[in-house]
């Protein structure tokens, strides 16, 4: 199996938890669904160089995991603490072996050529090309959900599953260049991922080999909800940043944070100062660098902060 769901949860387990999902719930075990990334990750998988690289990435809509292999990437592990996540995943990667780019764009957009909400969104006739080359568990998931939205595959994409803010097509496929063209989109077979069902702290202790690109996604903006006090991005870098530069490989990349709309007025979060930033992942023995992009905010410009693992001499 090429996308491989590493989990004790059973389909029993999961029914139970979707009983429970919540979508108040942002990081929960079973936790709105993103469709798609809401990083401008066209703007950064440049700098990255990853052809040939094994990476390890947080999985959310799948996007990393699909463009890292557009790339050229070897190998591409990724990591959430919602289980809906490693699904939504599955079901991306099993549709761009399957689908043209156009079937595609018509299966996970949200809208129609029109502008209208689209009718062809997660259609059923459609999904059943696909459905036997799923897991159980993933299947599982889709039986329970078409059934819940009586098989609309339109009542089910624009359902409280997905977190729908901002997902609009423009900005979904200019941020994922392999949803640029039919020849991006041929480029980005998955040729081997696993999925832990893990959160960011209980990653590092998973990880069963080196690493050449570990990518966090904008997980550093939610430092003060994971740890307590005034320093919280120090202890987002000591108890994250610093393990995971542990599963690195020398001269790896660690892209430890990404910053939206990064024009340093508005401190959301200590990520966004970035003297504090610069201050508090400078201290390690790593090269820090920053690259700044267009933003998925019109007119704005976001930055990743990437650190290096210096290569021993």
């Amino acid at each position: 199996m090429r996308y491989q769901i590493n989990t004790t949860e059973t389909l029993e387990e999961i029914a139970n938890g979707l009983d429970n999902f919540s979508f108040n719930e942002r990081f929960g075990r079973y936790s709105p669904m993103y469709m798609f990334a809401t990083e401008n990750l066209s703007g950064y998988f440049p700098y990255l160089d990853l052809k040939d690289k094994e990476v390890l990435t947080v999985c959310s809509s799948g996007d990393h995991i699909i463009n890292s292999y557009m790339f050229g990437a070897k190998s591409v592990d990724c990591f959430d603490c919602n289980m809906l996540s490693g699904i939504i995943a599955e079901l991306k990667i099993a549709a761009t072996r399957d689908f043209s780019l156009r079937e595609y764009h018509d299966f996970f957009l949200r809208y129609g050529h029109g502008g209208e909400i689209s009718e062809k969104a997660l259609n059923l006739d459609q999904y059943k090309r696909i459905e036997e080359e799923l897991s159980d568990v993933c299947r599982g998931f889709f039986d329970f959900a078409y059934n819940l939205f009586n098989y609309s595959g339109k009542e089910l994409r624009n359902s409280v599953f997905f977190n729908n803010r901002y997902d609009t097509n423009e900005l979904k496929i200019r941020s994922n260049p392999y949803l640029w063209d039919e020849s991006n989109f041929q480029e980005a077979d998955c040729i081997e991922s696993r999925f832990f069902l893990s959160d960011i702290s209980g990653i590092s202790n998973n990880c069963d080999k080196k690493y050449d690109v570990i990518m966090l996604s904008n997980i550093s903006d939610y430092a003060r909800m994971m740890f307590e006090g005034d320093s919280y991005l120090e202890k987002y870098c000591e108890n994250v940043a610093v393990p995971l530069s542990g599963c690195l490989r020398e001269g790896g990349k660690l892209v430890a944070a990404y910053v939206y709309a990064d024009d340093g007025e508005d401190i959301r979060s200590q990520i966004d100062d970035k003297d504090l930033r610069e201050e508090v992942f400078g201290v390690l023995d790593m090269r820090y660098k920053e690259y700044s992009f267009q933003s998925v905010i019109k007119g704005m410009r976001d930055t990743v902060i990437v650190l290096e693992k210096i290569t021993e001499r």
